[in-house]
């Protein structure tokens, strides 16, 4: 370890890791940007019951599951480049672990792109868990109107799950057929 390490800065180029940091970090939040504007429009088509607008909802996500992938390739190449620079374990590579290498004055952007990753993550998360919700009440909805159109109960009726286990069915069969 050299004196500048133990004093808690950087090898030599400084400015260099700084800049792809904030490259990156850019490029983080460009996508969770992207991630949660795929959700937020997926939200309008459920609420407003908009069959094109959930099919255009879809098909932004799917393209962001595709940039999800490309992000993680380039998120682990850029982690491995910064943590041979800092001389730390990629495992043990953190934004905080990152911004507490590097001197004082270049700490702040970190700080606030950090600040404003998190509150995207959680507003992402949020809203993910939402869609969620509102897609398990128009199932569950779906499932009482096919019970009470069926005579089946609500939770009424078998089948086989993947591990050979009794699963409940929502509703019982549309048609009876003798013979």
């Amino acid at each position: 370890m050299t004196a500048g390490q133990a004093a808690g800065t950087l090898k030599p180029d400084v400015e260099r890791v700084l800049q792809a940091t904030l490259r990156h970090l850019a490029l983080e939040e460009e996508f969770l940007a992207g991630a949660l504007t795929a959700l937020q429009q997926a939200r309008r088509a459920l609420v407003q019951a908009d069959p094109y607008g959930l099919t255009n909802a879809l098909d932004r996500q799917s393209e962001q599951v595709q940039a999800s992938e490309a992000m993680q390739r380039q998120r682990q190449q850029f982690r491995q480049e910064i943590a041979a620079l800092l001389d730390v374990p990629v495992e043990a590579l953190t934004l905080s672990v990152l911004a507490s290498r590097l001197p004082a004055e270049a700490r702040q952007p970190v700080a606030a792109y950090q600040t404003r990753l998190r509150q995207l993550a959680a507003a992402v998360e949020e809203m993910g868990r939402g869609n969620a919700a509102i897609l398990r009440s128009c199932l569950k909805f779906l499932q009482q109107v096919l019970a009470g159109l069926t005579g089946g109960a609500p939770g009424g009726g078998h089948r086989y799950g993947p591990a050979g286990l009794h699963q409940e069915l929502g509703c019982g069969s549309l048609v009876s057929a003798r013979g």
